[in-house]
């Protein structure tokens, strides 16, 4: 019996460094299927199941997914590969620019892309929203700010659309670059024009590939969930993505079932098996290369994508900031970053003169990488069970610190503090806490303890209101009520003012 031996201590330390991301890997996600689908009685949690899947949210949540990636995939489909045969098949083109601009947005994460058309179209401080409102009410038309908001259903979906358009570009481009023109040309000498050669000739004969960028468009919708955790939960619309997070997250106790069970039940709809397409893509056929450069170009937009959002992301906030202090010339600093991550790509297309001789320094430049990533991969398995850990709190120390408050004059009961701040025209301090949240402690200790904030709320009725279970009655309906979406909310209601 053969044993495996690491023949360096280089190696060795390789081996013992998977072994660490693999036991830091797989041993919470083992811990979490267990408690989740297994009691401690050892059956099978069937109640578990049948919760998670009569539940009504989870109803919403899996219709609003579903119009969503019917509504993308009808609109992105058409548009993408429109666009691919103008470029591919006519002479409406600007050379080189016209391949690289549909493809700009693969660049970009949909986070990056959120954030920015939030600027835009926000009803409230969009640098777009509030021209529009402007010309339109200058013309006497009375428009509201909440019809122009891209938290809605439209801004939504347009988003969606403008994630997957290049996905569906990318595909429909290579199938029209190895498409016969001979097909196209003999339609024309029959007399067709160019859009009934485009929906008689072209589309048909890559038909193959409009199903691939359907089923991508599917796909991507479904498992999206920065542009709906950012728009759809300002719009108060729920998809399944962010219904998983929402449970593991907003609810207490945290639902770890229901997310795993969730969560498996996406992974069996997405398990297709694409074997029976194989025959169409044999080797030495155009169509085998084409599929293989775009799923290799595919992995390297998701690696890349997920590697630049927290750049992006930091750029974007640190610009906004500067912006609201008066630096106007902070807008241009996305713009830079932009700049700066395309400058490389026509570079690194056009190929340099000068390229290292391949040779065996390739092999130990892989393993240092390798070494490293697993080094990172273990350091960010700490940082997480210690930004995990920090959550935890003790459920007596929160109860103390309310029972406090509520000795220093604030209320605990909603109906009570609300009819005593009608009676005596005072504003009112809604504070939503649960045993559970750590950051309601904080806040109790440090901020609600400030002279200048003691000083600032003394003409307030302060109400502490118990939100222990934001999912369930009457927590629920108070934090929909005033558009909480997590703990600690504070609500400041005031007095209307009496006219007249």
């Amino acid at each position: 019996m053969q044993t495996w031996i690491p023949r360096s201590p280089f190696a060795f330390a390789v081996a013992v460094l998977t072994l660490v991301v693999l036991v830091l890997m797989f041993l919470p996600l083992g811990a979490i299927f267990l408690k989740a689908l297994v009691p401690p009685d050892g059956r099978p949690a069937l109640d578990l199941w049948i919760a998670t899947f009569t539940s009504s949210d989870l109803i919403v949540a899996a219709r609003n997914t579903l119009l969503i990636a019917v509504a993308t995939t009808a609109l992105a489909v058409p548009i993408g590969v429109f666009f691919a045969w103008l470029v591919e098949r006519t002479d409406a083109r600007w050379g080189a620019l016209s391949r690289l601009l549909p493809v700009i947005p693969l660049l970009l994460p949909p986070v990056a892309l959120t954030i920015g058309w939030l600027f835009l179209a926000d009803p409230r401080a969009g640098f777009l929203a509030n021209p529009v409102l402007a010309a339109f009410r200058a013309v006497n038309i009375d428009i509201s700010a909440s019809s122009l908001a891209i938290q809605s259903w439209p801004g939504l979906i347009f988003l969606y659309v403008l994630f997957t358009v290049p996905h569906v570009y990318v595909v429909a481009a290579a199938a029209f670059s190895g498409l016969d023109p001979s097909l196209e040309e003999a339609a024309r000498v029959f007399g067709k024009g160019r859009l009934r050669c485009f929906f008689g000739v072209s589309v048909p004969a890559i038909r193959y590939a409009v199903g691939s960028s359907a089923l991508l468009c599917v796909i991507s919708s479904l498992g999206l969930y920065s542009i709906p955790a950012l728009l759809g939960t300002a719009a108060r619309i729920d998809v399944l993505s962010v219904y998983i997070y929402r449970l593991l997250n907003f609810a207490y106790p945290p639902k770890i079932g229901q997310a795993v069970v969730l969560g498996l039940a996406m992974f069996d709809v997405l398990m297709i098996d694409f074997s029976s397409f194989s025959s169409r893509f044999q080797a030495g056929q155009n169509r085998g290369t084409v599929a293989l450069a775009f799923t290799m170009g595919a992995v390297a937009a998701l690696l890349a994508g997920a590697c630049v959002a927290p750049v992006v992301i930091q750029v974007v906030l640190f610009s906004s900031n500067l912006y609201a202090t008066g630096t106007k010339i902070a807008l241009v600093l996305p713009f830079c970053l932009g700049l700066g991550m395309a400058i490389p790509w026509p570079l690194a297309g056009a190929g340099l003169a000068t390229l290292p001789t391949p040779g065996a320094w390739m092999v130990r430049v892989k393993q240092a990488f390798g070494v490293f990533i697993l080094a990172t991969a273990a350091y960010y398995g700490y940082q997480a069970y210690d930004i995990f850990s920090s959550r935890w709190v003790d459920p007596s120390a929160v109860s103390a610190s309310v029972q406090e408050q509520l000795k220093a004059g604030w209320r605990a009961s909603l109906a009570d503090g609300l009819d005593e701040a009608q009676r005596e025209q005072k504003p009112v301090l809604i504070d939503m806490w649960a045993t559970w949240c750590k950051t309601c402690l904080t806040m109790d200790k440090t901020t609600l303890e400030n002279g200048s904030v003691k000083s600032a709320l003394a003409g307030y009725v302060k109400i502490k209101f118990q939100a222990e279970a934001p999912d369930e009655q009457p927590a629920r309906g108070v934090m929909q009520r005033f558009g909480a979406v997590g703990l600690p909310t504070y609500v400041i209601l005031r007095p209307k003012q009496k006219t007249g």
